[in-house]
């Protein structure tokens, strides 16, 4: 896959070891020997550490508590109370990060390790021996860069992205005016507003270069046994990625909510942030399927050359010969051939297969809405 080059990063890395910019496997000559393979997600740095406390009990706890404190305050003040969406938004400020730190760690999880089970010995094959370390190398320099890239704010595209949709939000906020009436209000919610823009801004980075990720996965070659497949790497990858498409399209069918019954209601302006983003569950699901198809085809395409080669050379010995052991190597040379042949390649587990029809319904649940209220303004 074409990448551009990496520009250096000016950001001062957190980690002991330095982690470089990185804009995909592009870059993969210039990794430094000093980097580790994993480097902890830049939310796991601002969780202290509290005994009894992981990180995924404490921010959504800090979540509750932001919805908590603005309940009381809207109510001190007599002001206008939009329940559902400061509630959404305010426990998203707490649940969002706790949601990158989990899949920065089911990411390693899945997709790291070694040994027949990895993802490594299915793109990266160890041939023998003397390719061993230096197989078992090139996919953890790989793996780090990726996780690095896709989960760190490490190049100026993804400073830029961040900004984008920080700026494209506020300016549509200040543009439908501020909710409250009380200034005081009014700008608690520019803060923490902009603070969640932030976040939606890394989660859609975030979710952009996992996209990134498997295209690349889907490009590669890969070396499945025949024994195995469907192998158990692409089939925790499929899980992986149908986790991220639920995600997704929970995360909309919760912003489409919190719109609806904000103070803004279904205004043109929010109609149209809904329709640009109702793209995301749905490719999410859909391009999750394709590369996993792509990634199943070519393993079996591997496997189906092998068998028709064993096909073609059994006929030829038959001709040759006209034995009968040679005859029934032809017959048990085809029913391999059948074998492969009925192969499934396309990923239709129950978790990615309900991902994408919840997928699909959102999207299209977003067109209907979008295209009513166009009728009605």
């Amino acid at each position: 896959m074409a990448t551009a080059e990496p520009k250096e990063s000016k950001r001062r890395p957190s980690s002991c070891a330095r982690a470089r910019d990185f804009d995909g496997p592009g870059d993969l000559d210039r990794l430094s020997k000093g980097q580790q393979l994993r480097v902890p997600h830049p939310y796991e740095r601002l969780v202290p550490r509290v005994p009894l406390l992981p990180y995924w009990v404490l921010l959504p706890a800090i979540g509750l508590l932001v919805f908590v404190a603005g309940e009381a305050t809207v109510s001190a003040f007599g002001d206008r109370d939009f329940r559902v969406t400061q509630a959404v938004f305010a426990i998203g400020l707490g649940l969002g990060p706790a949601l990158l730190i989990f899949l920065s760690h089911a990411f390693g999880s899945t997709l790291g390790g070694d040994g027949t089970d990895s993802l490594a010995s299915v793109l990266w094959p160890q041939v023998d021996g003397h390719d061993a370390e230096g197989a078992h190398k090139a996919f953890g320099d790989w793996l780090a860069m990726w996780q690095r890239h896709i989960f760190g704010l490490q190049t100026r595209t993804a400073w830029a992205a961040v900004f984008g949709v920080e700026l494209a939000g506020l300016a549509t906020l200040l543009g439908s005016g501020l909710p409250f009436q009380s200034p005081l209000l009014n700008v608690a919610c520019f803060v923490l507003y902009a603070a969640l823009l932030w976040l939606c801004g890394q989660a859609a980075f975030t979710f952009v270069q996992l996209l990134r990720l498997l295209t690349d996965m889907g490009s590669r070659e890969v070396y499945v046994p025949f024994s195995r497949i469907p192998h158990p790497a692409v089939s925790a990858l499929q899980r992986y990625y149908s986790g991220v498409a639920f995600l997704t399209v929970l995360g909309y069918v919760l912003l489409v909510g919190a719109v609806w019954e904000g103070p803004y209601g279904l205004s043109l302006a929010m109609i149209a942030w809904l329709s640009i983003l109702a793209a995301f569950p749905i490719a999410a699901t859909t391009w999750s399927f394709l590369q996993i198809h792509a990634l199943l085809d070519r393993a079996k395409q591997h496997h189906l050359d092998d068998a028709n080669e064993l096909v073609v050379a059994a006929m030829r010995a038959a001709q040759t010969t006209g034995t009968a052991s040679d005859l029934e190597a032809v017959h048990k040379a085809l029913e391999v051939q059948d074998r492969v042949q009925r192969l499934s390649e396309w990923p239709f587990a129950l978790s990615s297969t309900l991902a994408f029809a919840a997928a699909l319904s959102a999207g299209t649940a977003q067109v209907a809405i979008a295209l009513a209220a166009w009728m009605k303004h």
